[in-house]
């Protein structure tokens, strides 16, 4: 076929590796599933458990117990919702929004390619930081700007120098994600601070032209240990905040978010970002579903949260046993997500270590999927018996001789 037919970004052959590991999984928990024997998927955040009876409770009221006409109708906002979304800021966070700046999405990935798009312009560019969520590259490049990615600091911290490197007359924005998936670290006041600080240096020199952070915050409220969570939208103006409901509940497949802008950023540039989005939203459609949002306004409400202390247990299980197994284990302050390093001294790279698990009935992602070289990701949402599970598999492969150089 005439590969001139299509656009060439359409083609989006980065992808290649990511769709090639997809159909290996799919492949593989297909197979273990219909044989009925025991596997562990520690893949994507996929709930291995199922969802909390308040919530389906609650969808349920809301589908088959309409209030009114609109239940169902184009609905280009829902007042009750946006109101629902600036208590929790507020109550949550201490952080002020107006709920004329509060954007709904379906889902986080809607809420980042709007942003994206409003952002910046085609042969344009943006800074990543490296790891990063697998979809930042290919959505970028979908829309023609430029993918610069800069790597964390052996912690996992920013490292705000390499971002200034970094930045030159055709960055619009940088993009990051804390609680980052996949390292679960969470970024202090003090480095977010650094951050800005760089940032309106910047800035003094391009004042029509602002370098603008988007913050995605999927994970905002998957925190471990008592950790206060900061958010950039608190001090930088120019931030645009982006979140997900899915990760809060382990629903997904029920695809709610939101674009939120602080106060603090200066009112003309809210007032014209308000007007950009509702147009971008209208010529895309990129509003949930009435009853996803209309739930989510009940489950705020109800407070109902994902048992965080569940998912604190299984990472200080699963780092105690990796670690006492002599595993290298980074331990995620949020997320549900946990990176293991590659033991060079067992596995030539990343992809043998999976297929050495996936031999062992337990699946894993390769962390070059997140550009992360030498490290596998394990989700936290498999249950307790795949936790288990996937400890005696890793156990069994320590046990295994080294390969031959």
């Amino acid at each position: 076929m005439n590969s001139s037919m299509f656009s060439e970004r359409s083609a989006l052959a980065s992808w290649d590796p990511f769709l090639a590991f997809v159909d290996h999984w799919e492949e593989k928990t297909k197979s273990f599933r219909s044989d009925g024997e025991p596997y562990s998927d520690l893949c994507f955040g996929q709930p291995q458990e199922k969802p909390l009876a308040a919530l389906t409770e609650t969808m349920g009221r809301v589908i088959g117990a309409p209030q009114d006409s609109d239940t169902f109708a184009y609905r280009m906002k829902i007042a009750e919702v946006q109101e629902a979304i600036v208590r929790n800021l507020q109550q949550s966070r201490g952080l002020t929004v107006d709920a004329e700046d509060v954007f709904t999405t379906n889902g986080a990935l809607s809420a980042l390619t709007l942003t994206m798009t409003i952002l910046a312009n085609p042969g344009e560019a943006a800074v990543l930081v490296s790891p990063i969520y697998f979809v930042y590259r290919q959505q970028l490049e979908l829309m023609g700007i430029e993918p610069v990615v800069i790597p964390t600091t052996q912690d996992f911290d920013l490292d705000v120098a390499a971002i200034r490197r970094a930045i030159t007359d055709s960055t619009r924005f940088i993009l990051i994600n804390s609680p980052n998936n996949p390292s679960g670290k969470i970024y202090s006041m003090e480095t977010l601070q650094k951050l800005t600080g760089m940032l309106n240096e910047v800035n003094e020199g391009r004042p029509d032209r602002p370098i603008f952070v988007i913050s995605d915050e999927a994970y905002n409220r998957i925190v471990f240990d008592g950790i206060d969570f900061h958010s950039i939208t608190e001090i930088y103006p120019y931030t645009i905040m982006i979140y997900t409901w899915a990760k809060t509940l382990l629903c997904p497949g029920e695809r709610f978010g939101y674009i939120a802008l602080p106060h603090i950023m200066p009112r003309e540039v809210r007032t014209r970002l308000r007007d950009i989005i509702t147009r971008c939203q209208i010529a895309g459609w990129s509003k949930p579903n009435n009853t996803t949002a209309l739930t989510y306004m009940h489950a705020e409400r109800d407070g109902m949260r994902t048992d965080l202390t569940v998912l604190q247990r299984r990472r200080d299980k699963l780092h105690l046993c990796l670690t006492a197994q002599g595993w290298t284990v980074f331990k995620p302050s949020g997320t549900f997500y946990m990176l293991v390093e590659v033991d060079k001294t067992m596995f030539l790279s990343a992809e043998d270590f999976v297929d050495a698990l996936a031999a062992e009935r337990v699946l894993v992602m390769p962390g070059f999927i997140m550009e992360i070289k030498d490290h596998v990701r394990m989700s936290l949402t498999a249950n307790d018996a795949m936790v288990d599970f996937a400890i005696k598999a890793f156990a069994k492969l320590r046990k295994k001789e080294a390969p031959a150089a």
